[in-house]
């Protein structure tokens, strides 16, 4: 029996390599739709925690896993497709490699930041992007706080003395 998994394993070894291999260049573009989803899981869990709503792994993982099968699929399908149909054809108009797999991300991503904005909002009672528009407001006035008192600094001169 050992042998038997010896033998199998050297088979499958360079397939998983070779398939790895292939996918490299779209590795970190899968790796930020996953980062997404597992975003929104985790602020799913906390909307139900929040509004007492039994959670259970059944319905996490009835969620989950076909969720990031069927993201990685789209994108490894679009990934195929770009590479060998349409990568020759959209170099012509963008030095971006893969564009329509990156594309195809970005529309994934952006399905989970509104999933992450609803669930935010069902939290707070206000979106997660006012929250942030908010935040940068503030920002920019503490900037300008800021950037006033140096320049008010700055524009102090030292007395004038006789040498």
């Amino acid at each position: 029996m050992k042998e038997f998994i010896h033998n199998v394993w050297q088979f499958i070894l360079p397939a998983i390599l070779a398939f790895g291999a292939f996918i490299s260049p779209i590795a970190g573009v899968l790796v930020a739709v996953g980062v997404f989803i597992c975003a929104d899981m985790i602020f799913a869990r906390y909307r139900c925690y929040v509004q007492k709503i039994k959670w259970t792994s059944r319905k996490a993982r009835s969620g989950l896993i076909p969720k990031v099968i069927t993201y990685n699929c789209f994108v490894l399908s679009f990934f195929i497709m770009d590479k060998f149909v349409i990568n020759d054809f959209s170099t012509l108009f963008t030095q971006i490699p893969f564009v329509l797999t990156k594309v195809l991300a970005m529309i994934l991503i952006w399905i989970e930041l509104k999933s992450i904005d609803e669930s935010f909002e069902a939290i707070k009672g206000k979106s997660l992007f006012a929250y942030l528009l908010e935040m940068i407001k503030s920002a920019k006035k503490i900037n300008k706080q800021i950037s006033n008192i140096n320049e008010h600094k700055t524009k102090k001169t030292p007395e004038n003395t006789e040498v």
